[in-house]
């Protein structure tokens, strides 16, 4: 990717109700979030695997990291999705959390 099209999508909001998960581009996915095709990337390769139609996500400008939500029963499984540096190394960071009533 180049550096004008990551620093476009860094400073894109995204939020919004998965409607659809159209494809894939080298891994990760393109969504159809507020009627719009949605290229999401610079996340871990788990997140395309797990993202469904009906979960919301948001990712806030000027940052990389995306946070999504699934409603369980009662319960909303929250998940930050980003990469931290560890041992001098970008790796996944991947924190999960669930809020039930």
């Amino acid at each position: 990717m180049s550096a004008t099209n990551t620093r476009r999508y860094e400073n894109q909001r995204i939020a919004g109700v998965v409607k659809q998960v159209i494809g894939f581009n080298r891994g990760f996915p393109i969504l159809l979030i507020n009627g719009q095709q949605t290229y999401i990337h610079r996340l871990p390769p788990d997140f395309g695997k797990y993202i469904l139609p009906g979960d919301s996500i948001c990712k806030q400008k000027g940052e990389f990291t995306v946070v999504s939500y699934r409603k369980i029963q009662d319960c909303v499984e929250i998940i930050t999705w980003q990469y931290g540096i560890r041992n001098g190394y970008e790796q996944p960071d991947i924190r999960t959390e669930k809020r039930c009533r």
